[in-house]
């Protein structure tokens, strides 16, 4: 199955990689792709890992968006937070206001990030 769904997705142009559970997608850009084209259906969620267990997938890509366009810029996580909880809280606090972008922008200028000058929303 999952050579099968490889193929699929390298064919819709989503560059993938098989890995021992799933699939990989891995660029920015794939991931872009990935969402635009194909995304989960709205009311898949999260069924494995417990920081994002319960949210909806679509709303963790997107999240992964945001977060992979701020990096391309600069080190935010880094210079941000220096220990894990605090980082794991903010990414959660973030996806609980996913669909809210006034919400999101005030989220990460707290942390002194202006998502302003570089972003548009999630797509």
């Amino acid at each position: 199955m999952g050579k099968q769904l490889k193929t699929l997705f390298n064919t819709l142009g989503v560059e993938a990689s098989e890995r021992k559970d799933g699939l990989a997608i891995i660029s920015l850009e794939a991931i872009e792709k990935f969402r635009q084209s194909i995304g989960f259906l709205e009311e898949s969620k999260v069924r494995r890992g417990k920081l994002f267990r319960g949210f909806a997938k679509n709303d963790v890509v997107d999240l992964m968006i945001i977060c992979r366009r701020i990096s391309k810029r600069r080190q935010w996580i880094n210079r941000n937070f220096n220990q894990v909880e605090p980082l794991e809280r903010f990414l959660q606090e973030i996806l609980r206001s996913i669909r809210d972008t006034r919400r999101i922008r005030k989220l990460f200028l707290s942390i002194g990030v202006d998502l302003n000058s570089e972003f548009n929303g999630p797509s």
